[in-house]
Protein backbone atom coordinates (compact mmCIF):
# COMPACT_ATOMS: atom_id res chain seq x y z
CA UNK A 1 0.00 0.00 0.00
CA UNK A 2 2.82 2.47 0.63
CA UNK A 3 4.41 1.91 -2.75
CA UNK A 4 0.98 2.83 -3.99
CA UNK A 5 0.40 5.89 -1.86
CA UNK A 6 3.80 7.09 -2.92
CA UNK A 7 2.91 6.24 -6.48
CA UNK A 8 -0.47 8.26 -6.26
CA UNK A 9 1.10 10.93 -4.67
CA UNK A 10 3.51 11.65 -7.82
CA UNK A 11 0.31 11.98 -9.97
CA UNK A 12 1.77 10.94 -13.09
CA UNK A 13 -0.01 8.50 -15.86
CA UNK A 14 3.15 6.66 -16.20
CA UNK A 15 4.21 6.15 -12.59
CA UNK A 16 6.07 2.45 -11.70
CA UNK A 17 5.94 0.88 -8.25
CA UNK A 18 7.15 -2.55 -7.43
CA UNK A 19 6.58 -4.18 -3.72
CA UNK A 20 8.63 -6.69 -2.60
CA UNK A 21 9.04 -9.21 0.35
CA UNK A 22 12.39 -9.36 2.21
CA UNK A 23 13.11 -12.64 0.03
CA UNK A 24 12.61 -10.53 -3.03
CA UNK A 25 9.56 -12.09 -4.13
CA UNK A 26 6.68 -9.56 -5.73
CA UNK A 27 4.22 -8.42 -3.51
CA UNK A 28 2.42 -6.00 -6.10
CA UNK A 29 3.61 -3.55 -8.67
CA UNK A 30 3.64 -2.66 -12.10
CA UNK A 31 7.52 -3.91 -12.29
CA UNK A 32 7.82 -7.45 -13.13
CA UNK A 33 11.20 -7.73 -11.30
CA UNK A 34 13.48 -6.09 -8.66
CA UNK A 35 16.25 -4.09 -11.15
CA UNK A 36 19.20 -5.17 -10.29
CA UNK A 37 20.28 -1.12 -11.13
CA UNK A 38 18.85 -0.49 -7.58
CA UNK A 39 21.57 -1.55 -5.32
CA UNK A 40 21.18 0.96 -2.62
CA UNK A 41 18.13 2.32 -0.86
CA UNK A 42 17.56 6.20 -1.23
CA UNK A 43 19.26 6.74 -4.15
CA UNK A 44 17.77 7.54 -7.85
CA UNK A 45 18.95 5.13 -10.53
CA UNK A 46 18.25 4.43 -13.81
CA UNK A 47 17.45 0.55 -15.17
CA UNK A 48 15.59 -0.99 -17.78
CA UNK A 49 12.79 -3.76 -17.93
CA UNK A 50 10.60 -6.28 -20.38
CA UNK A 51 7.44 -4.77 -20.47
CA UNK A 52 4.50 -6.56 -21.42
CA UNK A 53 4.22 -5.14 -24.68
CA UNK A 54 7.51 -6.85 -25.60
CA UNK A 55 8.90 -4.17 -25.16
CA UNK A 56 11.65 -2.27 -23.20
CA UNK A 57 11.07 0.34 -20.55
CA UNK A 58 13.74 2.39 -19.31
CA UNK A 59 12.87 4.30 -16.26
CA UNK A 60 14.76 5.58 -13.10
CA UNK A 61 13.26 5.03 -9.69
CA UNK A 62 14.31 5.02 -5.96
CA UNK A 63 13.50 2.50 -3.53
CA UNK A 64 13.35 2.15 0.34
CA UNK A 65 13.31 -0.55 2.93
CA UNK A 66 10.33 -0.64 5.13
CA UNK A 67 10.48 -2.10 8.79
CA UNK A 68 9.73 -5.50 7.92
CA UNK A 69 12.26 -6.14 5.99
CA UNK A 70 10.22 -5.99 2.70
CA UNK A 71 11.41 -2.89 -0.23
CA UNK A 72 9.45 -0.63 -1.96
CA UNK A 73 10.07 0.55 -5.27
CA UNK A 74 8.72 4.19 -7.29
CA UNK A 75 9.91 5.04 -10.41
CA UNK A 76 8.78 7.14 -13.62
CA UNK A 77 8.65 6.03 -16.94
CA UNK A 78 12.03 7.54 -18.58
CA UNK A 79 9.84 8.63 -21.45
CA UNK A 80 8.75 11.18 -19.82
CA UNK A 81 11.83 12.84 -19.35
CA UNK A 82 12.78 12.08 -23.01
CA UNK A 83 9.74 13.99 -24.09
CA UNK A 84 10.60 16.88 -22.01
CA UNK A 85 14.12 17.31 -23.22
CA UNK A 86 12.89 16.65 -26.77
CA UNK A 87 10.78 19.51 -25.73
CA UNK A 88 13.23 21.58 -24.60
CA UNK A 89 15.31 21.08 -27.47
CA UNK A 90 12.50 21.63 -29.94
CA UNK A 91 12.09 25.04 -27.69
CA UNK A 92 15.36 25.82 -27.51
CA UNK A 93 16.41 25.30 -31.57
CA UNK A 94 12.93 26.98 -32.14
CA UNK A 95 13.86 30.16 -30.04
CA UNK A 96 17.64 30.13 -31.05
CA UNK A 97 16.18 30.51 -34.61
CA UNK A 98 13.74 33.03 -34.08
CA UNK A 99 16.95 35.11 -31.84
CA UNK A 100 18.66 34.57 -35.15
CA UNK A 101 16.20 35.52 -37.62
CA UNK A 102 15.22 39.03 -35.41
CA UNK A 103 19.39 39.67 -35.55
CA UNK A 104 19.85 39.21 -39.13
CA UNK A 105 16.89 41.14 -40.20
CA UNK A 106 17.95 43.69 -37.29
CA UNK A 107 21.54 43.76 -39.07
CA UNK A 108 19.69 44.07 -42.12
CA UNK A 109 18.35 47.10 -40.89
CA UNK A 110 21.27 48.95 -39.29
CA UNK A 111 23.39 48.17 -42.47
CA UNK A 112 20.73 49.83 -44.90
CA UNK A 113 20.47 52.29 -42.66
CA UNK A 114 24.27 53.00 -42.26
CA UNK A 115 24.09 53.11 -46.24
CA UNK A 116 21.63 55.59 -46.71
CA UNK A 117 23.27 57.87 -44.32
CA UNK A 118 26.96 56.96 -45.52
CA UNK A 119 25.16 57.43 -48.96
CA UNK A 120 24.22 61.19 -48.30
CA UNK A 121 27.82 61.97 -47.38
CA UNK A 122 29.34 60.61 -50.79
CA UNK A 123 26.22 62.72 -52.58
CA UNK A 124 26.86 65.78 -50.39
CA UNK A 125 30.52 65.46 -51.05
CA UNK A 126 30.19 64.90 -54.91
CA UNK A 127 28.29 68.23 -54.61
CA UNK A 128 30.85 70.19 -53.59
CA UNK A 129 33.51 68.50 -55.78
CA UNK A 130 31.15 69.98 -58.53
CA UNK A 131 31.28 73.49 -57.40
CA UNK A 132 27.74 73.87 -55.40
CA UNK A 133 29.16 75.23 -52.04
CA UNK A 134 25.56 74.97 -50.39
CA UNK A 135 25.33 71.72 -50.83
CA UNK A 136 24.99 70.26 -47.24
CA UNK A 137 24.37 66.68 -44.92
CA UNK A 138 21.01 65.70 -44.16
CA UNK A 139 21.02 65.77 -40.27
CA UNK A 140 18.35 63.37 -38.43
CA UNK A 141 16.64 64.40 -35.42
CA UNK A 142 18.97 61.62 -33.01
CA UNK A 143 21.87 61.87 -31.42
CA UNK A 144 24.15 59.39 -32.76
CA UNK A 145 28.01 60.08 -33.44
CA UNK A 146 26.72 60.17 -37.76
CA UNK A 147 24.36 63.27 -36.61
CA UNK A 148 27.24 64.48 -34.83
CA UNK A 149 28.94 64.00 -37.84
CA UNK A 150 26.94 65.36 -40.60
CA UNK A 151 26.82 69.08 -38.34
CA UNK A 152 30.43 68.73 -38.02
CA UNK A 153 31.06 68.37 -41.72
CA UNK A 154 27.92 71.19 -42.55
CA UNK A 155 29.44 73.71 -40.06
CA UNK A 156 32.75 72.92 -42.09
CA UNK A 157 31.31 73.70 -45.71
CA UNK A 158 29.35 76.96 -44.11
CA UNK A 159 32.62 78.19 -43.08
CA UNK A 160 34.42 77.19 -46.52
CA UNK A 161 31.33 78.59 -48.34
CA UNK A 162 31.80 82.04 -46.52
CA UNK A 163 35.74 82.15 -47.15
CA UNK A 164 34.87 81.26 -50.96
CA UNK A 165 32.22 84.12 -50.83
CA UNK A 166 35.24 86.30 -49.18
CA UNK A 167 37.66 85.57 -51.90
CA UNK A 168 35.08 86.07 -54.88
CA UNK A 169 34.52 89.15 -53.50
CA UNK A 170 38.15 90.23 -52.64
CA UNK A 171 39.47 88.58 -56.39
CA UNK A 172 36.55 90.27 -58.26
CA UNK A 173 37.42 93.80 -56.31
CA UNK A 174 40.85 92.85 -57.44
CA UNK A 175 40.08 92.40 -61.08
CA UNK A 176 38.31 95.53 -61.20
CA UNK A 177 41.57 97.10 -59.75
CA UNK A 178 43.75 95.73 -62.53
CA UNK A 179 41.61 96.90 -65.39
CA UNK A 180 41.69 100.38 -64.86
CA UNK A 181 45.36 100.59 -64.77
CA UNK A 182 45.67 98.20 -67.85
CA UNK A 183 43.49 100.58 -69.90
CA UNK A 184 45.72 103.23 -68.88
CA UNK A 185 48.92 101.92 -69.09
CA UNK A 186 47.72 100.50 -72.58
CA UNK A 187 46.91 104.34 -73.64
CA UNK A 188 49.90 105.88 -72.40
CA UNK A 189 52.23 102.88 -74.77
CA UNK A 190 49.95 104.17 -77.29
CA UNK A 191 51.04 107.26 -77.22
CA UNK A 192 54.19 107.37 -76.93
CA UNK A 193 54.27 105.35 -79.68
CA UNK A 194 52.17 107.59 -81.59
CA UNK A 195 54.28 110.99 -80.52
CA UNK A 196 57.00 112.99 -82.35
CA UNK A 197 58.14 114.85 -79.71
CA UNK A 198 60.97 113.31 -77.69
CA UNK A 199 59.17 115.24 -74.61
CA UNK A 200 55.49 113.75 -74.63
CA UNK A 201 57.31 110.44 -75.72
CA UNK A 202 59.14 110.94 -72.37
CA UNK A 203 56.47 112.30 -70.47
CA UNK A 204 53.96 109.04 -71.79
CA UNK A 205 56.87 106.79 -70.83
CA UNK A 206 57.03 108.01 -67.51
CA UNK A 207 53.26 107.65 -66.75
CA UNK A 208 53.35 104.34 -68.53
CA UNK A 209 55.94 103.55 -65.50
CA UNK A 210 53.77 104.52 -63.03
CA UNK A 211 50.85 102.54 -64.18
CA UNK A 212 52.70 99.53 -64.25
CA UNK A 213 53.77 100.40 -60.87
CA UNK A 214 50.50 100.24 -59.62
CA UNK A 215 50.08 96.94 -61.27
CA UNK A 216 52.73 95.73 -59.71
CA UNK A 217 51.80 96.85 -55.91
CA UNK A 218 48.02 94.94 -56.82
CA UNK A 219 49.90 92.12 -57.94
CA UNK A 220 52.10 91.86 -54.84
CA UNK A 221 48.71 92.70 -52.75
CA UNK A 222 46.83 89.63 -54.63
CA UNK A 223 49.88 87.30 -54.04
CA UNK A 224 49.83 88.06 -50.26
CA UNK A 225 46.25 87.15 -50.17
Amino acid sequence: RSAFDISSQLGADRALNLLVDPQGSVIAGNVPAWPKELKEDGVWARFSFANPSGGVTDAEGISMALRDGSRVLVARDWADHRAIHGNSLAAFAATLLFTVGVTLLLGLWIDRLLVARVGDFAHTADAVVAGRLEARVPVANSRDELSHLARTINAMLDRIQFLMTGLRAITDSLAHDLRTPLTRLTAHLENAKETRSDAERQAALQDAHAEAERLRSTFETLTDI
